[in-house]
């Protein structure tokens, strides 16, 4: 009985060693899947200077595109999208959280500057694959959105329910800094590199 014991205890201790090193390799491989991802976006674009938002803090981890990319990329490409301005004073409480969530994950985040100028069309195009999370139609900043291979996997605008932004005093707590950041980890972590 205890030689079956024993044995039966060896198969479950090489299962569970089998099973670690899967994930280790599956793990091993969406992080060389990601830095060949994000060299490619580096090599062809610049990490936005984070000076315009006030509250920012840490290595920039936001690359602008066009809004040309921007809809490529919500056509068929993979990626973490936020559309804003520095002018806008949702982002500016957005923004730091988001590049934190950013460091955090270690991961690039596609910001298309809506201060930038842009042609009717493309921004049309970015409406019509928004379509069901836009209200009236109309895209509204701060807006982050998930997408991997053309298919939406997060969409999240604004910060958190509980901030009111009454004016330029006001700010995010710690407790809605780490709600909105959560908030940003979780559609990062919802898409494949």
């Amino acid at each position: 009985m205890n030689i079956k014991k024993t044995g039966l205890l060896m198969m479950l201790l090489i299962i569970m060693l089998c099973s670690c090193a899967s994930e280790n390799a599956d793990k091993d491989q969406t992080d060389s899947n990601k830095a060949a991802f994000y060299q490619d976006i580096l090599a062809e674009h610049e990490p936005a200077d984070l000076e315009e938002y006030q509250n920012a803090e840490g290595e920039s981890r936001l690359v602008t595109i066009t809004f040309e990319e921007c809809a490529d990329i919500l056509d068929s490409g993979t990626g973490i999208i936020y559309i804003g301005s520095a002018a806008c004073a949702w982002c500016q409480r957005a923004v730091p959280e988001l590049n934190s969530a950013a460091l955090k994950e270690d991961v690039y985040i596609l910001y298309a500057d809506s201060s930038q100028s842009f042609l009717k069309s493309q921004y049309d195009r970015i409406c019509e694959k928004l379509k069901e999370y836009l209200e009236n139609g109309e895209l509204k900043a701060p807006t982050v959105v998930a997408v991997e291979n053309g298919v939406i996997k997060g969409y999240h605008k604004g910060t958190v329910e509980s901030f009111h932004l009454i004016d330029d005093s006001n700010w995010l707590n710690d407790e809605q800094k780490e709600e909105l950041q959560n908030i940003y980890r979780t559609m990062i972590k919802s898409i494949a590199y």
